[in-house]
């Protein structure tokens, strides 16, 4: 498995910046050990399946695009959770996205779209 208990006590910002790199390099242990799930985490397998069919391609998407991100931030803070912007600029386009964050255990961790419905 994989050894979460040096996450504790990273931002919000570095938990993405982790995780997109993640997904870049396809690195699924790591992403499983970033993800935040409501309700009971599956069992690795299961989560891998489930990724690879629904969630792959737009993960690396996003990493693709932001990995040369030029700003990160966090947007929006409750007792739940957070919301992290990433800005990228391309000339005189800008574009962004959001990603929510909420805390297990002392750690942030991604909120994955719905993954399992």
């Amino acid at each position: 498995g994989y050894d979460t208990k040096y996450l504790n006590g990273f931002s919000p910002e570095k938990i993405i910046l982790i995780y997109i790199h993640s997904a870049v390099i396809d690195d699924i242990e790591a992403i499983y050990s970033l993800a935040y799930i409501d309700g009971d985490l599956p069992d690795f397998n299961t989560f891998k399946e489930k990724y690879y069919k629904n969630l792959n391609i737009s993960n690396y998407e996003i990493a693709l695009d932001f990995r040369y991100y030029d700003s990160i931030k966090v947007k929006q803070e409750d007792s739940n959770g957070l919301l992290v912007e990433l800005m990228i600029s391309y000339g005189k386009l800008t574009a962004s996205t959001l990603m929510e964050l909420k805390k297990e255990n002392d750690i942030w961790k991604i909120v994955l779209p719905d993954l399992f419905k």
